[in-house]
């Protein structure tokens, strides 16, 4: 029996990927530290700045989930200090 691959509509996400969970403990931690600050909409900065520090947690949290040989895959590609030679820049001829 062959199973059909289908992306599930709600995945359940570990809690160090999770954008909005993180995302709304941070501001209740804020409404709860700072009393006197009263605008949580997103066109405020502080607002942007966790956003911001939620989503590179959750980057963070995905990233500790790969394979360490996935993640330095990307390094065999450089020759040496980042510099890509130039035939690896641009294989085709003018």
């Amino acid at each position: 029996m062959v199973i059909p691959a289908v992306i599930a509509r709600d995945p359940v996400v570990p809690p160090a990927q999770d954008f909005d969970a993180l995302k709304s403990e941070a501001i209740g931690l804020l409404q709860q530290l700072c009393a006197h600050w009263t605008d949580y909409n997103a066109h405020d900065p502080g607002v942007t700045l966790v956003e911001l520090l939620s989503y590179a947690l959750t980057d963070l949290g995905y990233r500790a989930t790969l394979p360490v040989a996935d993640l330095l895959a990307g390094a065999k590609l450089a020759t040496q200090d980042g510099i890509y030679p130039p035939g690896a820049r641009c294989p085709h001829h003018p």
